[in-house]
């Protein structure tokens, strides 16, 4: 309807982007605050050295397998997929870049992903079936990737202009006599897009983890499609105007069935309950560039609209789940956004960044939104910050893990290259409201640091994260191949049992071990002096820092064994040189 509404005002020879008074400043938000919400970041994997500038596996993703397994799948850039174990060790569970010659002859991923841009392996994905025997998605998954396009089949969907390469789903299945390998046979051609540029390619691939079977959602694959790219200031991407085209599927969240055969190649199904499934004769009539002509009809692909580059999605998941979907949309010159999915929604991109109106020949420039935006029915971020804060975001996911409380209901995300972390309240992340963003503070081995510190002072991040089946978040550094687990921030001083305050369990823990010598590098042993001898010390740094962090419920309120016994005896000497100290 509104884009037949669009339609008839072009027609009628109205203008449809009312002329904007005066620019915005370049950074027109208010600055994100640092409330002191503080994290632990665990060392929890590091992936073997490789080649290029990056020295390691780029990885991309992480996420555990619908079964009751415990394994967790992380993405290489390069066209690895690589099995953690519950040991944490790691093996190859599926490489469709070596490969080769067990894959139709094909090099399935571009050889320009060395240059670690935005090509190569983009995304996987496992059937939700995938563990249930007898149906027809057991045993499968899905890749995402960049694929030459000499000697290829011709695209489903061609570029709008010249051709960099083209992206690709392929269908997989698990090896039947080895679930930790991919049977490389197997491979089934879904979807060919040819893209224009080499970047804003697709990306993430994913199915909705609350859907149930029955559902309209269950077993629909949802892609994230950039806008074909061309990044080159001050003219913005998108030359071709996909973003406001649903006729192509740049710059959009694509919904398929991977197991259906209803759409023009035969490999996929379109759901009929896609929203431009049966209008064909819709057809949107640009607003910035009247010298590209889009399609004259939509594709029934496309599940929402006008997205510069939907780098990542994700569901809010577990027992208190909102059930939204959240896409992060990495920016052009100066807004970097968070959007709730919406089937249909046009995003606004290129004639919106964020809540601002954009300048079609200049990227730098930004307007007040036109006092008849009502009419275009743009759908607008749910949270956003500006260039001052970071210079692409990577969306995450909203925490329902059970190891940090003072995470719970908060949507954890960050910048794709300084690192910086962030979280909103996901009860704020509604529909006309946009909702205000805090910065997390970040612990490593014991001290407060950035993500960028923790790397070893890395130039950037290329920060990811990834999710198990329990809601635990995982924080992805992209560069030098390391994951490391969320946890409870556990090195605040004198809390020794790590839940985050200091009270009489730690108490305890010092004089259940007093008079014992231990390893000077382990303080929950009881020493945080570090001395190596558990004694008066290490008392004063507990009683030095008594009732700081937060307490937990669970928190007792009587002095146990051994403290009520020995806490007289020593107390008084702790304290005395507690004061000669200060």
């Amino acid at each position: 309807m509104r884009i037949k509404l669009l339609l008839a005002l072009s027609l009628a020879g109205l203008t449809l982007v009312a002329a904007p008074s005066h620019t915005l400043a370049a950074n027109p938000l208010p600055p994100i605050d640092k409330p002191g919400l503080a994290v632990d970041l665990v060392d929890f994997v590091q992936f073997p050295a490789g080649s290029g500038s990056f020295q390691r596996d780029g990885i991309n993703y992480l996420l555990e397998s619908p079964d009751t397994s415990g394994r967790l799948f992380v993405n290489d850039s390069r066209g690895g997929i690589r099995l953690i174990n519950t040991d944490n060790s790691t093996s190859i569970f599926l490489d469709i870049s070596s490969n080769v010659s067990s894959v139709a002859g094909e090099n399935d991923i571009d050889v320009i992903r060395g240059t670690f841009g935005q090509q190569g392996l983009g995304g996987f994905a496992f059937h939700p079936d995938y563990a249930t025997l007898g149906s027809p998605g057991f045993g499968k998954l899905y890749t995402a990737h960049s694929d030459n396009q000499a000697g290829k089949p011709t695209p489903d969907f061609p570029s709008p202009g010249s051709t960099s390469h083209h992206s690709v789903i392929i269908e997989w299945q698990v090896d039947p006599l080895n679930p930790d390998t991919v049977d490389l046979t197997s491979r089934r051609e879904l979807l060919r897009i040819g893209q224009p540029f080499g970047d804003h390619n697709m990306q993430q691939i994913g199915f909705n983890p609350l859907a149930n079977p029955g559902d309209a959602d269950y077993g629909k694959m949802f892609v994230s499609m950039g806008d074909g790219g061309n990044n080159n200031p001050p003219i913005p991407t998108d030359p071709f105007q996909g973003g406001q085209d649903p006729g192509t599927p740049l710059g959009s969240i694509l919904r398929i069935d991977p197991l259906g055969s209803n759409s023009s190649n035969g490999n996929y199904g379109i759901p009929a309950d896609n929203p431009f499934v049966g209008d064909p004769d819709l057809m949107h009539t640009p607003l910035v560039d009247e010298s590209q002509t889009p399609q004259d009809e939509t594709l029934g692909e496309v599940w929402a609209f006008g997205l510069r580059n939907p780098h990542r999605f994700s569901w809010d998941t577990g027992l208190n789940g909102t059930a939204n979907m959240f896409i992060s949309d990495i920016g052009q010159a100066s807004i970097e956004e968070i959007n709730l999915g919406v089937a249909g929604a046009n995003y606004g991109w290129r004639d919106r960044e964020g809540t601002f109106a954009t300048d079609p020949n200049n990227q730098n420039n930004l307007f007040p939104l036109p006092t008849s935006d009502g009419v275009f029915g743009y759908t607008y971020p749910v949270a956003q910050y500006d260039h001052d804060e970071g210079v692409a975001v990577v969306g995450g996911f909203v925490y329902r893990g059970q190891a940090i409380s003072s995470l719970q209901g908060k949507y954890i995300f960050g910048d794709l290259v300084n690192g910086r972390m962030f979280y909103t309240d996901v009860d704020d992340m509604i529909l006309g409201n946009v909702a205000t963003i805090h910065e997390l503070t970040l612990f490593h081995n014991g001290s407060e640091q950035t993500l960028l510190q923790i790397m070893g002072n890395a130039p950037r991040a290329d920060l990811r994260f990834g999710v198990d089946n329990d809601g635990e978040i995982f924080v992805i550094a992209k560069r030098t191949g390391e994951i490391f687990r969320l946890v409870p921030q556990t090195n605040l001083e004198g809390d020794l049992d790590g839940d985050g305050f200091v009270g009489i369990e730690d108490l305890n823990i010092v004089l259940g071990n007093w008079n014992q010598q231990v390893a000077a590098s382990d303080p929950a042993k009881g020493d945080p002096s570090g001395d190596g001898f558990i004694g008066i010390e290490d008392l004063n740094v507990v009683l030095g820092n008594w009732n700081a962090g937060t307490q937990p419920p669970e928190v007792l309120t009587n002095i146990p064994e051994p403290g009520a016994v020995v806490l007289l005896g020593v107390g008084g000497v702790a304290l005395l040189r507690v004061r000669k100290k200060r």
